[in-house]
């Protein structure tokens, strides 16, 4: 994963990199979700590309039931749900464009469901995957955005095909962004002390 604050070139965007290093050195970003992308979706023959869709809908709306273990609905808050609601009718998993996210548990199987993907719903198509992580029951970080900014090509980046790439910083990777990057982490700290509270509260 590539936590380079000078590689990026929105302020924006580096403020974002800002806030995720921070909710993850607080404990705050502790929720887990599959991020699974189509690859070359937009070439597919529009009848192809409604089955793969109908087939996927038919897999998300089974999974509960072959792989509970696996699954976990989003820890999401109520203000959200309301605001967001028909994005989460799934509760643990909605479709964005060509790819899905997918609520899941510390010790999921992900192996397993992404090669059920595969065979099941793509029929000789590839996909490519990544963990995410996002701020449960906190608005810290919005839950819609924090799983929206996997779709940017800052993230998309950060997907390898063939592999579950885990998106999550190492406690190493987190102290020295800390170290090269602290006046803005200490200007953002600052900003947002009431949610880092109530996150270490919980």
């Amino acid at each position: 994963m590539n936590f380079d604050r000078k590689g990026i070139e929105l302020d924006k965007d580096r403020d974002w990199l800002d806030r995720r290093m921070i909710a993850f050195k607080h404990n705050l970003m502790n929720q887990r979700f599959l991020y699974w992308d189509i690859i070359g979706s937009r070439k597919m023959e529009k009848v192809d590309r409604n089955n793969v869709q109908n087939l996927l809908i038919q897999y998300l709306n089974n999974l509960d039931k072959r792989h509970p273990e696996d699954i976990k609905n989003f820890l999401i808050t109520e203000h959200t749900k309301r605001y967001k609601g028909s994005y989460y009718k799934g509760n643990y998993w909605c479709i964005q464009g060509d790819g899905i996210i997918l609520g899941i548990t510390s010790n999921a199987n992900l192996q397993r469901i992404v090669d059920e993907l595969s065979h099941e719903v793509l029929g000789g198509y590839v996909a490519r995957t990544a963990i995410g992580y996002y701020t449960g029951n906190n608005n810290f970080v919005l839950p819609d955005y924090d799983m929206y900014v996997l779709d940017f090509p800052y993230f998309k980046n950060q997907m390898v095909l063939g592999q579950i790439n885990d998106t999550r910083p190492s406690r190493e990777q987190i102290e020295e962004y800390y170290r090269e990057n602290s006046e803005h982490i200490k200007r953002m700290e600052s900003i947002h002390t009431q949610s880092i509270y109530i996150g270490e509260e919980r």
